[in-house]
């Protein structure tokens, strides 16, 4: 086997080591979530995160929910730690209530129902990623 062959399988190696399991983290996530609980969360407060960019002289804003909300008998208040837009932020209001998922075993972790294909779509793309360096990997192993 040559020097390059070698050190293809290697890289190759690395990437499905890399990409696998960043892509069954969010897949486990996911499952987690929609196999957990579903909870009427309440909006606590809105959380802004302004970030400027001294080159350009633009600030950017990200807009988060922090969600108070009930599971596995005790009160949690955590900040929805996915960015959302101005206008979403605005038609939910302080007070306001939603429906999230939340993880039984850990309820820090949730997500709301609309958000949940991102966990799919990440799990999908490094998992799919890690299998291919995968069989890219072994191909060049058998030659």
């Amino acid at each position: 086997m040559g020097e390059e062959i070698i050190a293809a399988i290697v890289g190759l190696g690395v990437l499905a080591a890399v990409f696998l399991p960043l892509g069954i983290c969010p897949l486990v996530h996911y499952y987690r979530l929609t196999h957990g609980l579903t909870v009427t969360a309440t909006v606590a407060e809105h959380v802004n995160d302004r970030t400027d960019h001294s080159a350009s002289r633009h600030r950017q804003y990200s807009w988060y929910l922090k969600l108070k909300y009930y599971a596995n008998g005790l009160e949690h208040v955590n900040t929805y730690n996915v960015c959302k837009t101005g206008e979403y932020v605005e038609a939910h209001p302080v007070g306001a209530e939603m429906d999230i998922l939340v993880n039984i075993h850990n309820p820090k972790r949730f997500i709301l129902p609309e958000d949940k294909w991102i966990l799919l779509l990440m799990g999908g793309m490094f998992t799919l990623g890690g299998i291919g360096s995968l069989i890219g990997m072994i191909c060049l192993w058998i030659k």
